[in-house]
């Protein structure tokens, strides 16, 4: 917690050492709040996530005032009490902070991309890449979207797709599978992590529209 993940995660090639590189390289002061991380296994039990969750809302009600919020859920955590952990977990952040201050989040493609992801966030894009080479510049790219919404010159609507359809793990080489730009600001195809113990299971596309759509709230297709 606080400091400890600047002096671990800095130089590290996760996305949350792209946060502190993007928002060092825009002028704005990065204030770590909270870090757990695990490698993939079974469900997290009921009682070990909710003393993560706990500690991660003290820890960001003990932070100071805060512009925005960088976020790197990864997108297919499952508690044994909550199947979409991430989605309770973003969405609990979301009621602590309010509706309007902004939270870009970053996920692996292969999230179970939710509903409750996306009210709880203005923006989620995922790695370009499998196998996963881009996790750091992920975290610029979540840096450099959320600086550009703190100075006002972007005003995201975030919008998602659910189509009933689902990718072989084989067929996942994004080195032989384009993947369109088309007029957004970002498009994240997440292919969903079907092998997982989540309720997901169909491939997800999150675009966030350009700057020309209104803003959270306002009148026009929203999140």
């Amino acid at each position: 917690m606080g400091e400890d993940i600047r002096r671990n995660m800095v130089d590290a090639p996760h996305e949350v050492g792209g946060f502190f590189e993007g928002l060092a390289t825009a002028g704005y002061e990065a204030v770590p709040i909270f870090l757990a991380r695990a490698i993939p296994y079974g469900v997290i039990e009921s009682s070990a996530f909710e003393y993560l969750v706990e500690q991660l809302l003290v820890e960001l009600e003990r932070a100071d005032l805060l512009d925005a919020i960088l976020a790197a859920p990864h997108g297919a955590t499952v508690a044994e009490n909550h199947p979409d952990a991430d989605g309770y977990w973003l969405g609990k952040v979301r009621k602590v902070v309010g509706p309007d201050l902004p939270i870009v989040a970053t996920v692996d493609p292969h999230a179970n991309l939710s509903q409750a992801m996306i009210e709880a966030t203005h923006a989620i894009i995922s790695y370009e890449t499998n196998p996963h080479l881009d996790q750091r510049a992920t975290g610029r790219r979540a840096a450099d979207l959320l600086t550009r919404i703190l100075r006002d010159e972007i005003h995201p609507v975030q919008v998602a797709a659910f189509p009933p359809m689902a990718i072989n793990i084989q067929s996942q080489e994004t080195s032989t599978t384009p993947t369109g730009r088309a007029t957004t600001t970002t498009i994240s195809p997440i292919r969903t992590f079907a092998s997982g113990d989540g309720a997901g299971g169909a491939t997800r596309f999150d675009p966030s529209s350009r700057c020309a759509c209104p803003r959270r709230g306002e009148s026009g297709t929203g999140s």
